[in-house]
């Protein structure tokens, strides 16, 4: 009985010295990684902010103030095209108890820092159109608003493309076309040089130096054509016109503010893209119908073209005088029908996907002249009268002031 009872007695003993030496070593260690008073050791960083000798409660409040102003003076931006979102600051959501309990001294520690989702998916959905919101990698995306967060970063762009699928996103973004084409023989070789044509990221597109990099045979009307199908194309896109003329009258192939002419070694066309990416041309002769395409990703804008602003020229009725004979006199004869000028202002107007109004901006303001109308007076030329002229006195040859006897 007596063993039995001693057994016990070891038995609790044992087990009341392990517990208090695991609870006593628990404590130590706690005591040891959280008592700070005498400060947390040299080369403890939290974030970006060193606390090294700073007790808990002075490191809260520093990192606390270093949090109050990087969310007053952080510039967090996403660039896409011609869209800068800034992200509010107000977005993210510090926990600087937190990240002080989980601080390792000596060593580094990340800031504790979450974002609002919802938030930042409303700003996507409101800045960005919903096709390429969906087509973002939301993950990476907030893992580079964290860490530029969490490291008190004060500047930050970050480009929307490289949050994208590109090869999956990319779609036919604007087309054109032209009618009445195969007359054109000029456009046959342009199909079959320049089928496809790319247009890099921040360059320019010149009709001139395309024309004579494959040497294409074709006149300037021929090109004309071309150089308008282009315009009309890129006019609702964020494309950039940098260089275009326009004929004295409008040419039948193109419509009131679509014609940009061509004129080898005076008259070019120059487009630029100013976007990060590049953007296929593809042209297509099919049907009596030019047609050119621009493959790429989506834009931010939905861009329409405004034509409305149209006021015309009157022309104005010339009278010749024309000699026929037979005809009555002062009988007027049309000649030339004449077409009356134009004047007409082209705008780009910019608008969210959801349908709300943008800014809108002017292309151009393209002035026709008028042809006048031309009528013949046909009028019956005048006789000129017969004048008799005066018969001269004659002088006989046998005349004499002698008489005969």
């Amino acid at each position: 009985m007596k063993i039995r009872s001693m057994r016990l007695f070891i038995i609790v003993l044992l087990s009341t010295i392990f517990i208090f030496s695991m609870q006593y070593g628990l404590s130590a260690v706690m005591m040891k990684l959280f008592d700070t008073t005498k400060g947390f050791s040299k080369g403890t960083i939290v974030g970006a902010v060193d606390i090294g000798g700073e007790v808990k409660e002075q490191a809260e409040a520093d990192l606390g103030k270093k949090t109050e102003a990087w969310v007053s003076e952080s510039r967090i931006q996403l660039v896409y095209q011609d869209v800068v979102i800034a992200i509010p600051a107000s977005m993210f959501i510090f926990d600087v108890v937190d990240s002080i309990q989980h601080v390792q001294n000596g060593k580094h520690t990340p800031l504790t820092v979450s974002i609002n989702k919802e938030e930042l998916q409303t700003l996507l959905l409101d800045k960005l159109n919903g096709e390429i919101a969906a087509k973002l990698d939301m993950k990476k995306l907030e893992g580079e608003l964290l860490k530029a967060a969490a490291s008190f970063t004060p500047k930050m762009n970050v480009p929307v493309i490289s949050l994208l699928d590109q090869a999956g996103s990319k779609k036919t973004v604007a087309q054109g076309t032209v009618l009445g084409a195969t007359k054109y023989t000029g456009l046959q070789q342009w199909a079959e040089q320049y089928a496809t044509l790319t247009v890099p990221p921040k360059s320019e597109v010149s009709l001139a130096k395309l024309v004579k990099e494959k040497n294409v045979q074709a006149d300037n009307e021929t090109l004309s054509v071309l150089a308008t199908l282009m315009y009309k194309t890129i006019l609702p896109t964020n494309f950039q016109v940098r260089q275009r003329s326009i004929s004295l009258h409008l040419p039948p192939y193109a419509e009131l503010g679509e014609e940009a002419r061509f004129e080898k070694n005076r008259a070019d066309f120059v487009f630029y893209n100013p976007n990060e990416t590049p953007y296929i041309l593809k042209f297509e002769l099919t049907d009596n119908t030019a047609r050119l395409f621009v493959e790429g990703l989506p834009f931010v804008h939905v861009y329409a073209v405004n034509r409305q602003e149209i006021s015309s020229i009157p022309k104005q009725t010339v009278v010749e005088a024309v000699m026929a004979n037979g005809a009555k006199h002062d009988a007027v004869v049309p000649q030339s029908s004449g077409e009356d000028g134009y004047v007409v202002k082209v705008y780009r107007e910019l608008y969210r996907s959801n349908g709300s109004f943008v800014k809108r901006e002017k292309m151009a303001e393209d002035y026709y002249l008028p042809t006048n109308q031309v009528k013949w007076a046909l009028v019956q030329p005048r006789t000129q009268p017969v004048t008799p002229s005066t018969a001269a006195p004659q002088t006989g040859s046998n005349q004499s002031g002698v008489s005969e006897q």
